[in-house]
């Protein structure tokens, strides 16, 4: 296993497809919404009270990174997934083992993929 850096606050912002998914990003960072989440060295995970289920967030921290989230956000990343990453920024995202979900979706990512960035 390889130390992952964790990515500063405006990296994150970077990846922002627009400025109102960047600002919603930094507040549902916040809330008190979130469960369930996790990284390690291949990627970042929650879930996230936002509907009438939680919304499921994957992230692939690789490089290229990739996201994954259950929401009906047409945007890439979501709101979700980059509020995610901006707890991972801020050391609110423990070390941990994935749940199936993240699990699944991060085995199938492409090993070339799964480098760190």
């Amino acid at each position: 296993m390889f130390a992952m850096d964790v990515w500063s606050r405006e990296r994150v912002l970077s990846l922002a497809p627009d400025r109102a998914s960047a600002r919603a990003a930094a507040a549902l960072a916040q809330t008190q919404a979130w469960s369930d989440i996790g990284s390690d060295p291949l990627g970042v995970w929650g879930l996230y009270a936002g509907g009438s289920r939680p919304y499921q967030i994957v992230v692939d921290h690789g490089s290229p990174p990739a996201y994954a989230c259950s929401c009906p956000s047409r945007k890439v990343p979501c709101k979700h997934a980059l509020a995610l990453l901006l707890r991972w920024s801020a050391g609110q995202v423990p070390a941990g083992e994935p749940p199936d979900f993240a699990a699944t979706w991060l085995r199938a990512r492409p090993a070339h993929r799964r480098q760190p960035a």
